[in-house]
């Protein structure tokens, strides 16, 4: 009745996650919190996702889809649930459909372009009605810094939305599941414990960083996270590729254009990583072999 009365409702969307799973919730900012996947509230989705059978003559197979232990939330409110028939969408809708009529049977080449002007100016409303307010992308950005405080890889296996159970009918919502069926993602990650006080602190200091400067980080923190799925799960070689893209995008992004690339990579790679005169020389060695490794694997591959 309250969601009938405010024409509005209280919307959940999920992302599920591979690669953690917390015993508690950890918050990461703006509304949006990392639960434990037994926590999310019942959908036939996320039965799907942790292998339950909604009845014995179920379709859905256990252990036939992905195994995420957690997954990223946020609750919004959404509405209008349901457009009057005065309302600016609809108003805007019924004209557009007026203008489309009119550029169909007009008579002259001239009237049907006007029709058609007209019509576009008329796509503003519709637009904002159906823009996204997705977390998904925010999401997938803050996966890849929680991951840096963890011993896995972490990759979104899916989004979709959900309503309150009570709520009256008013139409479907969006939502997809099991966007890839690489083996490591059908491995149940153990609940265990995290640094949460660490990941909340790390994830802060991100969010505060200004927009060009998290640009530049997606690709090494995407390629990081995928290099280490790589060497956990595949090769050391696919792994090399990936991480020598993390280490060159980081490093070397700015370098002039006939600057050696590896020599920068090191160079740099060893101030950022600090410490004692040997730590330095192993760290040095450690970059040098990685980007070795990475351009004989390249090499090898074109060849």
């Amino acid at each position: 009745i309250s969601a009938v009365e405010k024409n509005e409702s209280p919307l959940l969307e999920i992302v599920p996650i591979w690669g953690m799973s917390p015993r508690v919730s950890i918050d990461l900012g703006d509304g949006m919190k990392i639960i434990p996947i037994h926590d999310l509230p019942s959908s036939r989705l996320k039965d799907l996702f942790v292998g339950k059978k909604r009845h014995r003559h179920s379709f859905d197979i256990a252990n036939s889809s992905p195994r995420p232990g957690a997954a990223i939330v946020k609750e919004t409110v959404h509405g209008p649930l349901y457009e009057s028939s005065s309302s600016e969408t609809a108003a805007a809708s019924r004209r557009q459909g007026e203008f489309v009529l009119s550029a169909l049977m007009a008579p002259t080449e001239a009237e049907r372009q006007a029709a058609l002007t007209a019509m576009a100016k008329t796509m503003d409303p519709l637009k904002a009605a159906r823009e996204s307010t997705s977390i998904y992308n925010c999401a997938e950005e803050l996966a890849l810094v929680v991951a840096l405080c963890i011993t896995r890889p972490i990759f979104p296996l899916g989004q979709w939305y959900q309503r309150p159970v009570d709520l009256p009918l008013v139409g479907t919502l969006g939502g997809y599941s099991g966007p890839t069926n690489d083996h490591p993602f059908y491995i149940a990650v153990d609940q265990q414990d995290y640094p949460v006080a660490e990941i909340e602190a790390l994830v802060r200091r991100y969010r505060s960083l200004d927009p060009q400067t998290r640009r530049r980080l997606k690709t090494p923190l995407s390629r990081l996270n995928e290099g280490r799925r790589q060497h956990a799960h595949h090769t050391v070689e696919a792994a090399a590729i990936d991480l020598g893209i993390a280490a060159e995008a980081l490093l070397t992004q700015d370098r002039d254009r006939d600057a050696p690339i590896s020599f920068t990579l090191r160079a740099r790679g060893t101030l950022l990583l600090d410490g004692n005169p040997e730590e330095r020389r192993r760290n040095y060695k450690v970059l040098r072999d990685l980007y070795d490794l990475r351009s004989t694997v390249a090499h090898e591959e074109i060849g």
